[in-house]
């Protein structure tokens, strides 16, 4: 754990998250609970509607001039899209204001008036990797973003850490990854519980 970390934001494919850390530990976050316009589902399905796969999206929007879209709902963010192509938007500005219009919505939704690290954050979840997504956070809030090579398994490697803590050396139950590959003998027994 980086002791200089202080806020942290995870935006994953359904929802999104943001926490505050002090001297290791969370002292106050929160989540979406209600709009997916700030998840990595939402980019998924504007991405193909741009003629993107989801890892050309991000890429493809880094460096780009995004103009104005709306980031209240996805319904007006999708319009917006559309509307832009029409008048003659490129694809890749698109792309750009999916972005932008993502991480504004996170920002007022799941943030709020939040305290933010005014140096860095950290952002975890699948949709990190997307480097489109990473750059809307530093050119907004104008941070640096820390993104970890495992940022898509950052939850999963912290319930990991924080079961082996609280095991404290004991054993556990687990019995391997292999244990699909074993042959597990069934018996029939009488519950007596009931």
């Amino acid at each position: 754990c980086d002791p200089a970390v202080e806020t942290i934001f995870e935006i994953g494919g359904q929802d999104a998250k943001y926490m505050s850390v002090r001297d290791g530990r969370i002292v106050d976050a929160n989540m979406n609970y209600v709009c997916a316009a700030g998840t990595g589902s939402f980019i998924e399905e504007l991405a193909a509607k741009l003629g993107y796969r989801i890892e050309e999206i991000g890429p493809a929007a880094v460096g780009s001039t995004p103009p104005f879209t709306s980031s209240r709902c996805t319904v007006f963010m999708e319009q917006d899209i559309l509307n832009l192509l029409q008048h003659g938007v490129t694809r890749r500005e698109a792309a750009g204001a999916v972005m932008y219009s993502v991480i504004e919505n996170y920002l007022e939704r799941v943030v709020g008036r939040r305290p933010v690290h005014a140096e860095r954050v950290f952002f975890q979840g699948a949709t990190a990797r997307n480097p489109g997504l990473a750059a809307a956070i530093e050119n907004i809030l104008g941070v640096e973003v820390v993104v970890s090579p495992y940022c898509h398994v950052m939850g999963a490697l912290g319930a990991a850490l924080s079961v082996k803590s609280e095991l404290n050396g004991r054993p556990t139950a687990f019995r391997g990854f292999d244990l699909g590959k074993r042959t597990i003998v069934m018996e029939p027994e009488d519950c007596r519980l009931c």
